[in-house]
C-alpha cells in the first residue's frame, strides 16, 4: 500500500498545486474584473453627464433669437 501511495504521491502532489494555482488565477482575475467594470461605470457616468450637459447647451443656444 505504502508503495502504491509512494508512486501515486507525486502525481497527486502536482495536481494539488496545479488546482491552487487555477484558484489563485481566477481569484486575481475576478478582482481584476471587478476593478475594471468600477472604472467603466466611472467612464460611463462621466460620459452621460456630459451628453446632458452638452443637450443643455444646445438647447440654449437652439433657443437663442
Amino acid at each position: 500500500m505504502a508503495d502504491i501511495l509512494a508512486a501515486w504521491l507525486p502525481l497527486l502532489l502536482l495536481i494539488a498545486v496545479a488546482i491552487w494555482l487555477m484558484r489563485c488565477s481566477r481569484r486575481a482575475m475576478d478582482r481584476h474584473v471587478a476593478e475594471t467594470e468600477a472604472i467603466n461605470n466611472r467612464i460611463l457616468e462621466a460620459s452621460r453627464e456630459t451628453v446632458h450637459e452638452l443637450r443643455q447647451i444646445r438647447k440654449i443656444l437652439e433657443d437663442r433669437p
